[in-house]
C-alpha cells in the first residue's frame, strides 16, 4: 500500500498525485534539522520511559503484618517470652508459618507458644485496626507510607491511574501550547 498525497501543481497548473517517497525528495529529504530535532526528542522520550516503570520501585509491597493491639514494646509481656514467641501469641501465622499480613487475634494467645500445631485451635481473629508493622530492612515505599495494604491494596493502582491522568493532560495541554 502506498501513501500518496495530493498537491496542487503549480508548474502544470492542475492536480497530480504523488508518492510520499517523491514528495520528500521534492522538499529536499531528510536534512540536519530534522536529524536534530528527533535527537532532541529521544531525552524527553526516555525520561518519560523511566518514569512510567518508577512505581515498580517506590510502589513495592513491604513484608508487613498487623500491628498487635497495645503493642507498647514487650513491656506487658510475660517473664521468658521472646520475640518471636510475643509476635505469635497476637498475630496467626500462613500456611508458609510467617505471620498472617492481615489479621490479627482479637486478644493475645499466650498458651501458642508452646504449641507446636495451632491448626485445631478456633482463635478469633480480626483485621488489622491499629495499622501495620513493615519490614523497613529493604526500603520505604508508598504502599508502606500509606498503609496500601489488605482491604486498601487497590489504592497502589490509583495512585498510577493518577500519575498516567497527569501524564496524559499534560500531553494535550502542552501539545496545544507548542502548537501556538
Amino acid at each position: 500500500m502506498s501513501v500518496c498525497v495530493e498537491m496542487f501543481c503549480h508548474s502544470c497548473g492542475g492536480e497530480s498525485t504523488m508518492g510520499f517517497s517523491e514528495l520528500l525528495h521534492t522538499i529536499g529529504g531528510m536534512g540536519n534539522f530534522q536529524i536534530f530535532q528527533t535527537a532532541l526528542l529521544l531525552f524527553p522520550a526516555v525520561l518519560i520511559a523511566c518514569h512510567s516503570f518508577l512505581q515498580n520501585f517506590t510502589a513495592m509491597t513491604l513484608g508487613h503484618h498487623c500491628r498487635p493491639a497495645n503493642w507498647t514494646n514487650g513491656s506487658h509481656v510475660p517473664g521468658g517470652v521472646g520475640e518471636g514467641d510475643l509476635l505469635g501469641a497476637f498475630i496467626p501465622l500462613d500456611k508458609d508459618q510467617k505471620p498472617e499480613p492481615c489479621l490479627r487475634f482479637s486478644e493475645p494467645h499466650w498458651q501458642i507458644s508452646n504449641l507446636n500445631d495451632t491448626s485445631a485451635l478456633s482463635l478469633d481473629t480480626e483485621a488489622c485496626l491499629d495499622g501495620w508493622v513493615y519490614d523497613r530492612s529493604v526500603a520505604s515505599s508508598i504502599v508502606s507510607e500509606w498503609d496500601l495494604v489488605c482491604e486498601h491494596k487497590s489504592l497502589k493502582s490509583i495512585a498510577q491511574s493518577i500519575y498516567m491522568t497527569g501524564q496524559l493532560v499534560g500531553a494535550i495541554a502542552f501539545g496545544i501550547f507548542s502548537d501556538r
